[in-house]
């Protein structure tokens, strides 16, 4: 009777010599194991090629218990594979796939110590900045929870990455080819359970930043040798995005519009307009408190130690937002409206941008779709996001006459590059603009 396939096949290693130890083979997912036991030989003359087993033949008395043990190492390598997949969800890679068979095979051989590799390096990585370990060396302080949890969506990223490749990913993967097919993958393959779509240029340029800071970490504890990740090619990638602001009209136009009958987008409206008047990051926003409105002289101000750059920031309060505050108060006892998650923020605002009838006028949108530049005809709520409040402030706040230096001083902003990438002017913004400054010089 015929052998059946298992996909584990067995080889003379040396079939020419008199006796030759025995090579199992099992060829998967474009890698091969190929694996020996010292101890594990034959007379070629006594070999079957075809039945892969030694001769049932009274020349050969151990022909039976020799079988016997090819069967229980085809049957080690079977249930090793099956059980790596079931658990890690991945091809096991052939060095790790070899020691987990003579770990099974040597009962009495000390088991083989694992190095670490990516992804348990990675998970040690994480848990590290949670405790603390690691620093902001810009300040000196254990990076923030903010920076953790990308950390933690990288991982995910990567994980997922390996799943579809269906391969374990490894220190010595990360190089240039893993880069082109990390950044296809993210832009066309995979799709956000949030937002359904795939990512864009800036959001994977993020994640290949926190790949660069794995690997740098990982090489300087000399895990690997690979410094593939510094080459040219490996880079973080990027693209100027079209970001709106609303101009000083829009925002008081959404600002009067009647929420009163759907009070979700009333609250989302009103901490955007806050946003709008403050420039205050959304990670600030969610954090307002009676606590941090103070009256100084008669006037009142939004005084708060900002979370990204733990810099104290005091913001005069506007009429549109002592409305607000007054508003709260008398309905909840608070001065802001509770806060929501980012993601339902977005989604909101856009939906409640959509009755404010100035915010319905199409606008060109340029960006980068699936990996192609796409030009496309939109409403322009539909590009408002939580951030474009603080785009808002910075922009109607220059058109407005007030200097940079200010602005950037209430922004918190630390650098002329980083403020003028929140600047958004047409070119009748930038004439406006310019304008304002030849009356200050007294040239009109």
């Amino acid at each position: 009777m015929a052998r059946i396939n298992t996909g584990v096949n067995f080889y003379l290693k040396t079939p020419k010599a008199k006796a030759s130890q025995i090579r199992a083979v099992f060829n998967y997912s474009y890698q091969r194991l190929m694996y020996t036991e010292a101890k594990l030989k034959i007379e070629t003359q006594f070999w079957n090629p075809n039945d892969q087993r030694a001769r049932n033949t009274k020349s050969f008395p151990g022909h039976s218990t020799f079988n016997d043990t090819l069967d229980k190492i085809e049957l080690t390598i079977l249930d090793a594979y099956r059980d790596y997949k079931n658990e890690f969800g991945l091809e096991p890679s052939v060095d790790n796939f070899l020691n987990i068979i003579k770990q099974k095979r040597g009962k009495n051989l000390p088991p083989v110590v694992k190095p670490i590799e990516l992804f348990g390096f990675i998970e040690n990585f994480i848990e590290d900045a949670k405790n603390g370990l690691h620093l902001n060396l810009t300040n000196g302080r254990s990076v923030s929870s903010v920076t953790i949890r990308t950390y933690e969506q990288t991982y995910k990223l990567l994980q997922a990455y390996a799943g579809f490749k269906k391969q374990e990913l490894l220190f010595d993967d990360i190089n240039g080819e893993f880069h082109s097919r990390f950044v296809n993958y993210l832009t066309k393959e995979y799709k956000s359970k949030e937002t359904k779509q795939s990512f864009k240029i800036n959001t994977v340029g993020k994640h290949l930043t926190n790949i660069k800071t794995f690997m740098s970490k990982a090489l300087e504890r000399k895990l690997t040798s690979n410094n593939s990740f510094r080459d040219r090619g490996f880079k973080v990638i990027h693209e100027n995005i079209e970001s709106i602001y609303l101009t000083s009209d829009e925002v008081n136009s959404f600002y009067n519009y009647d929420f009163s009958k759907d009070k979700k987008l009333e609250r989302v409206r009103d901490m955007f307009i806050i946003g709008c008047d403050t420039g205050l990051r959304i990670s600030d926003l969610k954090r307002l408190k009676k606590e941090h409105v103070i009256i100084d002289d008669g006037d009142m101000y939004i005084r708060i130690e900002m979370k990204k750059t733990e810099k104290i920031t005091s913001i005069p309060i506007t009429k549109r937002v002592e409305n607000i505050i007054a508003k709260y108060e008398s309905m909840t006892g608070e001065f802001f409206p509770k806060s929501i998650s980012d993601q339902k923020a977005n989604d909101y605002i856009k939906e409640a941008a959509s009755h404010v009838e100035e915010l319905k006028k199409s606008v060109i949108y340029n960006t980068t779709v699936e990996g192609e530049r796409k030009s496309m005809v939109i409403p322009k709520y539909d590009l408002i996001t939580n951030h474009t409040s603080r785009r808002s402030f910075a922009t109607n706040a220059i058109l407005k006459g007030l200097s940079r230096d200010v602005v950037m001083k209430l922004t918190g902003h630390k650098t002329e590059k980083s403020f003028n990438r929140y600047l958004r002017m047409d070119e009748r913004d930038l004439a406006k603009l310019h304008t304002l400054q030849l009356k200050e010089l007294g040239l009109i």
